[in-house]
């Protein structure tokens, strides 16, 4: 049963488009200066409400404009980090790769497709879509050279 593997889909992406509002928010007031703010408002807007309990010398609507204004910008910016890394994740999970079948046979799939225990084969100079183990070379020696750049960061 080859579909109990999980596949090769990268996902680096924090938000869905039915709960970015939700979980952009909620992370928004777990931060301290968003939640302190928050919390004065209210105290403040129940002192309003009721003068009784204790006297308010400024309007919270101002705290709450503010609070919503700086809540909203951020919210803009992390709605369009998320969607670039949507489509980061999209292009990588869409590019080609040679797997190979039982028979000797190939075809050309996606790297998100792939799955734990799949042939794939590579060429040089090409990407490594997912932790590979080398089963062979061309090179008379056998021998393969892999940069790793593009993991540590580091050039060789």
């Amino acid at each position: 049963r080859p579909y109990d593997r999980p596949n090769n889909n990268i996902r680096t992406y924090k938000y869905t488009i039915w709960n970015f509002i939700f979980k952009a928010t909620a992370i928004q007031f777990r931060r301290f200066g968003n939640a302190f703010y928050l919390t004065i408002a209210i105290i403040s807007l129940v002192g309003t409400i009721d003068p009784d309990l204790f006297l308010v010398s400024f309007n919270p609507a101002g705290i709450l404009l503010l609070l919503g204004f700086i809540v909203g910008v951020t919210l803009i910016f992390e709605g369009i980090n998320d969607f670039n890394r949507h489509r980061a994740d999209n292009r990588t999970n869409n590019k080609l790769v040679e797997k190979l079948r039982c028979d000797g046979t190939s075809y050309t799939t996606t790297w998100g497709s792939l799955r734990p225990g799949d042939v794939i084969k590579l060429r040089n100079r090409e990407q490594v879509p997912a932790d590979v183990v080398v089963l062979a070379t061309d090179t008379g020696s056998g021998i393969c050279y892999i940069e790793t750049s593009g993991i540590d960061g580091e050039t060789n």
